[in-house]
């Protein structure tokens, strides 16, 4: 092993019970390995007068009524074409459980740091004690085009377990 090469992670399936992350998380950062079918691609065209940011909004709020259990992260929103009365959006985005987020901030954790593996399991969010080996990322798609692969949030602000984490947190750039 060269000193370029990083650490590898210790790895542990994700469990709900707070002592457990304790256990096994033993600083106030977290990085978790999400499923494949976490992240979702679509394309969206609407008229040229609605501006990205209200799309991104209006996105994820619909996102997330749709699925209550969820929190939405917005990866990217990427013009793909524009004419004089439409645009089209590539919308990439995160769905991560709001019971794995409730949980990291029920164990004192401030930060956590939410990466595309390659796993197709949808019950299994592996804990790290750092990032993930490069291989172990998803970075594009089944087809091969290059995504956006991780969301960071501060759980500093989340003050209701019961609520979404991602109506109090700060996206980290």
């Amino acid at each position: 092993m060269t000193d370029s090469t990083p650490p590898q992670s210790s790895e542990h399936k994700y469990t709900s019970n707070i002592d457990d992350i304790k256990k096994t998380i033993h600083s106030d950062t977290v990085h978790c390995l999400l499923p494949r079918p976490c992240r979702e691609t679509f394309i969206i065209s609407l008229p040229s007068h609605v501006s990205k940011e209200k799309l991104t909004e209006s996105i994820k709020k619909t996102l997330e009524d749709q699925m209550p259990t969820t929190s939405i992260f917005i990866l990217c929103t990427d013009k793909i074409t524009e004419t004089n009365e439409t645009t089209s959006y590539k919308i990439v985005f995160l769905k991560v459980l709001k019971d794995l987020i409730n949980g990291f901030y029920l164990s004192d954790i401030k930060t956590a740091n939410f990466y595309v593996g390659y796993s197709e399991n949808i019950n299994e969010y592996p804990l790290l004690t750092g990032p993930p080996e490069d291989d172990k990322i998803a970075k594009c798609d089944r087809e091969n085009v290059n995504l956006p692969y991780k969301a960071t949030i501060q759980l500093t602000n989340h003050t209701e377990p019961s609520e979404s984490a991602s109506k109090k947190r700060k996206t980290s750039d």
